[in-house]
């Protein structure tokens, strides 16, 4: 699975997202096979149904027929009908599928998600000798399924988890080694990371509480946390805090601006030992919530 701003597909478990730009407007993400394949896809915002979805493909594999006529290599392309995949009957929309042929051969879709209001062209390309075909289809045909409606799958680097569509990307790492994601509305703000590539060389010569309260603890700064172990599938920890004084201070203005701190924060933070990682969650809001638990609960460890 890949999923990016809202935008998700079904691959196999090895392929890896690579590249991501954009917002969820307007933007684009890459996912790279272990050998010479790629699924590239680009979407862009868009309230209302396209007139002509093959007209949009056409203008689409116009703008790839000019770069080869550059380079000064042949290209031949072709769209096709499509039939609605489950998404489409449900959420509205529709797609057509194409295909090209150059120094490389892709097979692509192109379609308008009811659900998320975006028009998105998904391809699989690959080396001109390579037949992908029936990888392709299952690939681009499990573009925006929404199968939960109200989160939005982010999937990468062994990290895939569902966040409500609220909460907008603020800033993201993406490394083999660590992932972090940080989300925000007017008055939350999530935090999710995952550290890799062996997290039990982390813990090696010390527990899980004590790499939290080395490593993790101190990156929660401006407010006063305490932690407590929990009993489930995994060695797990809870750990909940107020604002300290500093920071309620601070909170006072930033409140006039329209921006306001979140008085309370609710954590998790566990070592997964099948995939050989440790995964971490907290959410900064105000009043009662127990979204951070059942975020951990959405997220797919192993």
């Amino acid at each position: 699975m890949a999923g990016w701003q809202g935008v998700s597909l079904r691959t196999p478990p090895d392929w890896n997202l690579v590249a991501v730009s954009g917002d969820e407007n307007k933007g684009y993400f890459r996912v790279d096979s272990p050998t010479s394949a790629a699924v590239e896809v680009r979407w862009s915002i868009l309230q209302k149904p396209p007139d002509n979805l093959n007209a949009r493909a056409e203008e689409y594999l116009e703008t790839l027929r000019k770069a080869a006529r550059k380079r000064k290599i042949s290209f031949s392309a072709k769209v096709k009908s499509r039939k609605p995949t489950p998404a489409e009957e449900n959420f509205g929309g529709g797609s057509v599928g194409f295909t090209w042929r150059s120094d490389k051969n892709a097979y692509g879709r192109l379609l308008y998600c009811g659900y998320c209001k975006r028009l998105v062209i998904g391809q699989v390309v690959s080396d001109s000798g390579r037949d992908i075909s029936g990888l392709s289809t299952s690939i681009l045909s499990s573009i925006c399924e929404h199968e939960e409606p109200g989160w939005n799958v982010w999937a990468m680097y062994d990290l895939q988890v569902s966040v409500p569509d609220k909460l907008k990307l603020r800033r993201h790492t993406l490394m083999s080694s660590f992932v972090e994601l940080e989300f925000a509305s007017r008055k939350d703000k999530l935090v999710i990371q995952r550290w890799g590539l062996a997290a039990n060389t982390l813990l090696k010569k010390q527990s899980l509480e004590e790499w939290a309260d080395k490593v993790y603890m101190p990156g929660i700064a401006g407010y006063k946390t305490s932690r407590t172990s929990e009993d489930d599938a995994h060695k797990s920890l809870m750990f909940t805090g107020k604002r300290g004084v500093k920071t309620t201070l601070l909170s006072l203005p930033m409140g006039l601006m329209g921006k306001p701190l979140p008085r309370n924060i609710r954590g998790h933070a566990w070592f997964c030992e099948e995939s050989n990682k440790i995964y971490a969650v907290r959410h900064y809001h105000t009043g009662e919530s127990d979204l951070a638990r059942i975020i951990k609960e959405k997220i797919a460890c192993h």
